[in-house]
């Protein structure tokens, strides 16, 4: 029975070790481009906790486990929308019957309550390829009419809002809030690369 030097067992491990993450990494890939569903399936409920217990992970000095304030369905997969208040932290997460597919997180930034802000800048549009924000005071709805000529109705709670086009970009997309009757209390440019 020939027995295998120090080296060259640590060697073999290595490559072992590199095999099974190659092979590891090529399922991941695979798994979050396929068009078919899994046999197994992750409920929406467990895939957002998934997303709390990653926003946990940031070692943010976080003071209170964030609240979901928005949940939307479209197009077979679903975006909830938390906040933190006390730590001024918003984050979103997207998933669908495999479970989490991206999330993203803003500190929500500050400003007038009368101006339509966004929170996250860019990173919300490239990343999340969706639009975060505050309502300004008074307002009762909120769209966007992307660069295509498209118009996606936003939605809110009031106080934040959230313009989410999956597969669509958002970026330099026309927002307007607007109050009863249809008339407009502010109108701006969602970010985009060049600002």
């Amino acid at each position: 029975m020939r027995h295998l030097s120090s080296t060259a067992r640590k060697s073999a491990g290595v490559l072992a070790a590199v095999a099974v993450v190659a092979v590891s990494a090529g399922w991941i890939w695979h798994r979050a481009q396929a068009d078919d569903v899994p046999a197994w399936r992750v409920s929406e409920e467990q895939a957002a906790e998934h997303c709390l217990d990653n926003y946990a992970e940031l070692n943010l000095p976080v003071r209170a486990k964030p609240v979901e304030r928005i949940l939307l369905r479209k197009e077979g997969g679903w975006l909830r929308v938390h906040v933190s208040e006390p730590d001024n932290f918003i984050t979103a997460c997207e998933g669908g019957p495999a479970g989490v597919q991206r999330s993203f997180g803003s500190i929500m930034g500050q400003g007038a309550p009368d101006k339509l802000r966004f929170f996250g800048g860019y990173d919300s549009v490239l990343e999340a390829r969706l639009l975060l924000g505050h309502m300004p005071t008074g307002a009762t709805s909120i769209e966007a009419r992307l660069v295509s000529g498209q118009t996606i109705r936003g939605d809110h709670d009031g106080d934040i809002f959230v313009i989410w086009a999956p597969g669509v970009s958002v970026e330099r997309a026309q927002v307007t809030a607007s109050g009863p009757g249809g008339v407009v209390i502010a109108t701006t440019t969602a970010p985009s690369e060049t600002g």
